[in-house]
């Protein structure tokens, strides 16, 4: 099977301690059985608070979260205490991949590492140039367009899919923004800091300080133009496995839909990245809310 990863794939190493939105506060970490039973076997103190911060919910073994959701084995310098005191390879399956992530197309796997990590939002956005993507193991690379095409939806694009696929991705979301606040606060909020940005956001518009559509993306100044084009690709590469329920086009425009709202909320924020990585933790990381915005673009 070939493995397509993003340009910027083998570039991330985890911020640890210097992270400001560690990935070991509110998240449940489920632990896999192989990883569960190398954790019976470990002896001493560390091995005593591994198994004691250990709980079954709806029968999976899980770490049990403080009452500030923070992982049990998370230290206050933002460090792992399995890691630093045993071994980077004691990590359980999710915490050892995250925030990787692998999903199938066309014989092809679709590999890449999710917006809800701030250095993921930091390596997408540092370049200036196209979205690229890379056969791993291989010198070999594309881009979106060409990737399109060793998928299975070439046959649905025409024959120009390239200029068809840039008149896509080089536009912003016809909606309006209180089109796309509507369908936003449909989803089930992941924090207050989600609500308070919906809040944010509906307010500079009400004020008339935020107004759609936006000019065309490819009159903004090119190093605008060239990161929310990164984003609005990269959100439509992880929506690709979708497209044996949903057709490209819709796709597309959840893609433009999304980016738009990001450029909305990093308006009204000021910080480009962390609006990406916020949207992400609220939308990527919910399969529900990813459904929720999908089916409600139609209405």
């Amino acid at each position: 099977m070939i493995t397509i990863v993003p340009d910027f794939y083998d570039q991330f190493s985890c911020k640890a301690g210097s992270c400001q939105h560690t990935c070991c506060q509110g998240w449940e970490i489920d632990i896999d059985e192989p990883t569960l039973y190398r954790y019976e076997q470990i002896k001493g103190e560390i091995g005593d608070k591994i198994r004691q911060s250990i709980i079954i919910r709806d029968g999976v073994f899980i770490f049990q979260l403080t009452d500030d959701d923070r992982c049990p084995l998370l230290q206050d310098d933002g460090l792992c205490q399995i890691i630093r005191t045993l071994d980077p390879k004691k990590l359980c399956k999710v915490c050892a991949m995250h925030p990787r992530f692998f999903v199938y197309k066309s014989e092809l796997e679709l590999a890449g590492l999710g917006l809800c990590c701030e250095k993921t939002c930091e390596l997408l956005l540092e370049r200036d140039t196209p979205l690229r993507f890379c056969i791993e193991g291989t010198d070999e690379t594309m881009d979106f367009f060409e990737l399109l095409k060793m998928t299975d939806i070439a046959k649905y694009l025409p024959r120009d899919c390239a200029s068809q696929a840039m008149s896509i991705l080089h536009a912003t979301s016809s909606l309006t923004v209180s089109q796309i606040l509507r369908i936003m606060e449909l989803t089930e909020p992941i924090n207050d800091s989600w609500c308070q940005l919906l809040a944010k956001i509906r307010q500079e518009t009400t004020a008339g300080k935020l107004t759609l559509p936006l000019p065309p993306l490819e009159t903004w100044p090119h190093d605008q133009q060239q990161a929310y084009d990164r984003i609005c690709q990269y959100i439509l590469y992880r929506m690709l496995p979708r497209l044996s329920r949903w057709h490209f086009g819709h796709l597309a425009d959840y893609a433009k839909m999304n980016t738009t709202f990001i450029y909305l909320a990093a308006a009204v924020t000021g910080d480009l990245p962390e609006s990406l990585r916020l949207w992400s933790a609220q939308i990527e990381y919910d399969t529900d809310n990813v459904e929720i915005i999908l089916e409600n673009m139609l209405k």
